[in-house]
């Protein structure tokens, strides 16, 4: 017997370790049950969390879609109510040509809308829709014809194929769209309920709007609209794996279809939309539309069951003039919670066997990957004294962020050299770039704050952040341009470029995707010029020079024929030239030369002329700012203006250049801005498209002509009917 034992402590130190061991043993498996329950109770908060989180954010961007889908064909109704206000619509018969050339382009540059219909208080109509690859003319006058209906088909190009007439019942005053025009306050927006077009079978809505003519009378005009370009992007939203977004119209038909993968061809599409919930088998929606609506139609989240699954349901409501549309989005929970359960069960496993080394562990080595993690997201968004933020355009030489200085907590833009540039000679290019647009100090060019390269070897420069759009933005959003404001906007561009040029810089590449226009400390249609990476310095020694000769520079359309040709590239003409192109696409809404290649549309600048303006817009325009525009578009580069200080004095001196002024750019900006230029949105000197160099020996394409695409889509009903 041991001395322990003799003494009776032997079987206590026994006791002692085994009660040791169990609270080790307990307070392992306390600790691995507490992981669990707080893993458990964070993990479901997270669920909730992502799920509120994907909802709202599939809500935002519908919203934002159905905004860029209605509210150009409401802005394009105030233009033509102020064509008709001012006399520049007809309903003569004899006008009916200049009609369809001043409305084809409207219907080409809006795809979403198949046709255009003009009447008067007497039952006069003019209608032209846009059908088959071609076009149709409907002519009803009540008054003078009775119930017969003049009809006349044309070619894509206008040219009549084919006339006829017939008699119908059909009363333009008693259609939905005309009596809800008239019974609206002038000038006022009037959707009608969605329906199907009944000449196409698209599914479609009318808006209109009425107005006062020059002799008095009230006048209604108005737009149709397909409704399947609606589920064109709703059927791109899928805020998780199985999750979707539908857009429902008053009566809680379906006007833009969910994500549920069988509506990959558009005959589908037009077979199911404005069909009900009930009849798409979206129970799961049914269910939680009706759990909203007794809730009060409020904006958080509705949870329901279906089929034996539970959603997540978020809603939101939309005006659409006097109507309301809803977004609805739906998620499965299980989206989420699946993932979160086997991660649970792995976890707690895990902790169960390897005890509380496993928790000691975990704890360690969380905490010493987060401090590495955060070095490493620390050290990739700080570039010198600027902070990244977001990522807002990219093109051919580098990316650009929104970001923030240290010390100034000014917002800026910078441009960060592409990762596969950093060769010697695109470092030799970027830099270049900065050092030329550094020379110029003109307010209507983009300025330059900083340059520098990181110790990882990153190469940026920062400039300012511009809140505004596009040249080609803006056209796409209100249309060709008048010709005072035309001027207004040119003669800046010419200040910009004239003090370049005396500099002994080209530019290169002015084109209106390089052009941003805003407003700017009060002062609307302020204009940057942006994207000097293709300019030339044309007092630079040769070795400096760094294209090689089978390069081409610029952007086909605007690039000056002896530039195509290898001749003249370092004669400031070739600016001249470009903006005579840019001129063009103000007036007209559309480019100078078009084809369905880059190389076609080369040939034609070598080879043509391009139609002058009038002709494109059927109306007479300006006549000094068209023969300008055409002077400048000239083929030989000594027809054209000497230098841009010359251009900005023949713009100056047109009839038309004091029809717009600073007093209503301002007032434009003030009333169209916020729906222009969101918050978020800025604009960096970089354009969208790699606007770079274009070699010779690659194939070059360019976006083929937007009416084609519209048509050949459209095609398939050839046989005029009642469409309205």
């Amino acid at each position: 017997m041991s001395r322990l034992e003799s003494i009776g402590l032997g079987g206590r130190d026994t006791t002692l370790r085994h009660q040791l061991v169990r609270n080790l043993v307990l307070l392992t498996l306390l600790t691995a049950g507490a992981v669990a329950l707080v893993f458990l109770i964070g993990s479901y908060r997270a669920v909730e969390e992502l799920s509120e989180q994907a909802i709202d954010q599939a809500v935002e961007r519908a919203d934002a879609e159905l905004d860029r889908f209605f509210v150009p064909v409401s802005t394009q109704l105030e233009v033509l109510a102020d064509w008709g206000t001012g006399g520049e619509l007809s309903l003569a018969e004899d006008d009916v040509e200049a009609m369809n050339a001043r409305l084809m382009p409207v219907l080409r540059r809006l795809n979403q809308v198949t046709s255009v219909l003009y009447a008067d208080a007497e039952g006069r109509e003019y209608l032209l829709l846009e059908q088959g690859g071609g076009w149709v003319n409907r002519l009803v006058d009540r008054k003078a014809r009775g119930e017969v209906v003049r009809w006349v088909r044309r070619d894509a190009d206008g040219k009549v194929v084919e006339r006829w007439e017939e008699k119908s019942d059909y009363e333009t005053r008693k259609r939905p769209w005309y009596i809800g025009a008239m019974s609206a306050g002038k000038r006022q927006v009037h959707w009608t309920e969605p329906y199907t077009f009944f000449t196409t079978k698209d599914p479609g809505i009318t808006a209109s709007t009425r107005f006062e003519a020059p002799d008095g009378g009230a006048q209604v005009v108005a737009l149709d609209v397909m409704l399947s370009d609606v589920s064109a992007f709703s059927t791109g939203i899928r805020p998780t794996e199985r999750g979707y977004v539908a857009v429902l119209a008053g009566d809680e038909t379906v006007m833009g279809l969910p994500a549920r993968g069988r509506y990959e061809a558009e005959e589908a599409i037009r077979a199911d939309v404005l069909k009900s919930t009930s009849e798409l088998g979206l129970w799961e929606l049914q269910e939680a539309l009706k759990t909203w609506r007794e809730d009060g139609s409020g904006q958080g989240l509705v949870e329901v069951r279906a089929a034996g699954e539970r959603y997540w349901a978020g809603f939101r409501s939309v005006a659409l003039g006097q109507r309301e549309l809803t977004i609805a989005t739906m998620v499965p929970r299980s989206d989420f919670t699946g993932v979160i359960e086997r991660q649970r069960n792995v976890t707690l496993g895990l902790t169960l066997l390897a005890l509380g080394l496993a928790v000691l562990v975990g704890v360690r080595t969380s905490r010493s990957y987060r401090r590495r993690f955060e070095q490493v997201i620390d050290a990739a968004q700080r570039l010198g004294q600027y902070t990244l933020e977001t990522k807002i355009g990219e093109g051919g030489m580098g990316t650009v962020y929104r970001a923030r200085h240290a010390m100034l907590q000014r917002p800026t833009a910078v441009k960060l050299l592409k990762g596969e540039l950093y060769d010697r000679e695109s470092v030799r290019r970027f830099e270049r770039e900065v050092q030329l647009t550094c020379k110029l100090t003109h307010p209507n060019t983009i300025t330059i704050f900083d340059y520098g390269r990181t110790t990882e070897g990153v190469f940026y420069y920062a400039m300012e952040l511009l809140d505004g759009v596009t040249l080609l933005e803006l056209i796409n959003y209100c249309g060709p341009f008048d010709e005072g404001r035309t001027i207004f906007l040119l003669r800046q561009v010419c200040g910009a470029l004239a003090e370049a040029h005396e500099a002994g810089l080209i530019h290169r590449d002015i084109k209106p995707g390089n052009i941003v226009v805003g407003d700017r400390g009060g002062l609307g249609d302020f204009v940057k010029v942006l994207d000097f990476g293709l300019v030339k310095d044309i007092h630079a020694p040769r070795e400096v020079q760094l294209t090689g000769q089978d390069i081409l520079q610029g952007s086909p359309g605007f690039m000056a024929p002896e530039v195509i040709l290898g001749q003249g590239a370092d004669d400031v003409r070739v600016d001249i030239f470009a903006m005579g192109a840019v001129a063009y696409v103000l007036l007209t809404g559309q480019n100078p030369y078009e084809d369905s290649s880059a190389v076609k549309v080369m040939l034609k600048q070598i080879n043509e002329d391009p139609p002058r303006p009038s002709e494109v817009l059927g109306r007479v325009i300006d006549a000094d700012l068209e023969d300008l525009v055409m002077q400048c578009l000239s083929r030989k580069a000594a027809e054209r203006p000497a230098t841009m200080r010359e251009l900005a004095e023949a713009l100056e001196a047109c009839g038309a250049s004091a029809r717009w002024d600073a007093a209503q750019a301002k007032a434009w900006w003030e009333r169209h801005g916020a729906k222009l230029v969101p918050a978020a949105k800025a604009v960096a000197s970089e354009s969208d498209d790699e606007s770079g160099e274009l070699a010779m020996q690659v194939t070059l394409e360019v976006e083929a002509p937007r009416e084609s695409q519209k048509m050949a889509r459209r095609s398939g009903a050839d046989a005029p009917a009642e469409h309205v």
